[in-house]
C-alpha cells in the first residue's frame, strides 16, 4: 500500500507566481522571505507515507482522485521560527494534517514539515486556486 512518498495538491506555475506576488505586496512577509533558506510554494501535502498508519481511509479516498483538479481556498498565512505557510481552508480538503497548508519558505535550517508547527496564523482575504491531486 505504501508505494508513495506523499499525496499532494500541486500548484501550476501561474498560481505559484500569483501567490508570490501576494506575498511580496506585504512588507512583513518580505522580511521573512529575505531570511528564507528556501522558497517552496509548490503543494499542499494531504498524506505523507509517515502518516499512513491510522489513515487508510484517507489513503483509499485520495488514490481514487489522482490526476483530478480541485479548487481550494487559501485563507491565512502563518509563520514560526522555522517556516512560513499559506493556510488552506479545511472545507472540502481531505488531509491528515490538522491544518492543511502550502509551505512558502523555511528558515534557520527548517524543513517543510516544520509548517505543521505553525501556531501564529494571520487571516487573509480568501484566495481561490485550482490544484491537481498527485501522488509522488
Amino acid at each position: 500500500m505504501n508505494n508513495f512518498h506523499y499525496f499532494g495538491l500541486f500548484l501550476d506555475t501561474d498560481t505559484k507566481n500569483r501567490l508570490m506576488d501576494i506575498l511580496t505586496d506585504n512588507i512583513d512577509y518580505n522580511i521573512a522571505l529575505g531570511v528564507a533558506d528556501r522558497i517552496f510554494i509548490d503543494h499542499c501535502t494531504l498524506l505523507h507515507v509517515s502518516q499512513l498508519h491510522g489513515n487508510s481511509e484517507i489513503y483509499n479516498y485520495l488514490k481514487g482522485y489522482v490526476g483530478k483538479e480541485f479548487q481550494i481556498v487559501i485563507n491565512g498565512v502563518g509563520i514560526s521560527s522555522k517556516a512560513m505557510a499559506f493556510r488552506v481552508d479545511k472545507k472540502g480538503v481531505v488531509c491528515a494534517n490538522d491544518i492543511p497548508h502550502i509551505t512558502i519558505a523555511t528558515f534557520r535550517e527548517g524543513k517543510p514539515v516544520d509548517s505543521n508547527e505553525i501556531t501564529n496564523w494571520k487571516n487573509i482575504e480568501p484566495i481561490v486556486i485550482t490544484v491537481k491531486l498527485e501522488k509522488k
